[in-house]
């Protein structure tokens, strides 16, 4: 019975995964988006990257979208937690 309940247990997660996979595969077809994460980034380099990743067309006929954010490290002032050095900034 053990053994059983294994392979049903089995062919279940087999069955769920090829279902997801299908809808991950319609979704990429239909929307795709781009999150850059990045230390330095121009406007210039921003536009030039945005028009790279949207130039390319889904099946749909939709442009890839994309956004960026730039993250730095900086040395924390210590006003909530004197245990952390560092800190992180979003623009």
């Amino acid at each position: 019975t053990n053994s059983l309940l294994k392979g049903l247990f089995y062919n279940g997660l087999k069955v769920y995964f090829r279902k997801k996979k299908k809808k991950l595969r319609e979704a990429f077809k239909s929307s795709v988006s781009v999150m850059l994460i990045i230390d330095e980034l121009s406007s210039e380099q921003k536009e030039t990257i945005k028009n790279i990743i949207s130039s390319f067309k889904l099946e749909s006929a939709e442009d890839i979208k994309f956004d960026s954010t730039v993250v730095k490290l900086v040395q924390k002032i210590n006003l909530i937690n004197d245990n952390f050095e560092y800190g992180l900034t979003a623009q």
